[in-house]
């Protein structure tokens, strides 16, 4: 993401999840938080959903391990592994291949939506005690 948005962190190359995010996240999240994109809360909000969301699949789709070495054991549960699983199998015969797209479509968006509404109704409103008494604890 860095390549594209200097200021931000994050150097996994990105894939095509994290190009449309770069380009549409923030003003998709604005409108789901009824906020402009230019609003800090949005802006909050699409650093954690890249950096706990996206990210993954870019570096997935970019085959990139999330370990250096031999791993312990396996993950087959993540989203772009349950993604791939609706592909037909090599010996399936007439598959709807839209439908499984939209299926798949359907499974990505339910979990940004989950992500988003976490980080805006949980972590955000933590944070922002964290910080009101970080910012309070010298008063006496």
């Amino acid at each position: 993401m860095n390549s594209l948005c200097p200021d931000k962190q994050w150097q996994t190359k990105l894939s095509s999840a994290g190009l449309v995010y770069v380009h549409f996240g923030k003003s998709i999240i604005a409108q789901l938080l009824n906020k402009s994109p230019e609003d800090p809360i949005t802006s909050s909000i699409f650093d954690k959903v890249y950096e706990n969301f996206v990210e993954e699949i870019d570096a997935i789709d970019n085959g990139i391990s999330q370990t250096d070495g031999v791993p312990r054991y396996h993950i087959s549960t993540t989203l772009s592994s349950r993604v791939s699983y609706l592909n037909p199998a090599w010996n399936q015969g007439n598959v709807d291949a839209d439908t499984r797209f939209h299926k798949a479509m359907e499974m990505v968006g339910a979990e940004f939506l989950d992500r988003v509404s976490y980080y805006t109704d949980s972590w955000l409103p933590a944070r922002t005690l964290v910080e009101k008494a970080l910012a309070g604890r010298f008063k006496t």
